[in-house]
């Protein structure tokens, strides 16, 4: 795990896990589930790699931890030397 300062937040976190291969969707969720666990503890603002799930299924998991009161602002997602917004909370601003 790294972290760096692309945005000029003051707290971002940048996962870069080790890859999945050629794992079946329930070993692709929990790795998901993981990368957001470990990024929102650290930060609000988090970069994760794209892990081969669906975007149903990765905002239906965002929006499960919004509703149980996860503090959330931004999500992005890296594939192929790019970084792409995924996920941007508009609530309250």
């Amino acid at each position: 795990m790294q972290k760096y300062n692309f945005f000029g937040w003051d707290r971002i976190f940048f996962f870069r896990g080790q890859g999945i291969g050629n794992k079946q969707d329930r070993g692709r969720r929990s790795y998901f589930s993981n990368m957001l666990h470990r990024g929102l503890a650290q930060s609000d603002h988090i970069i994760i790699e794209k892990c081969g799930l669906s975007e149903r299924i990765m905002r239906k998991s965002i929006r499960d931890r919004l509703v149980s009161g996860i503090r959330i602002k931004e999500i992005w997602i890296h594939e192929d030397e790019q970084i792409v917004l995924f996920f941007k909370n508009t609530e309250g601003q």
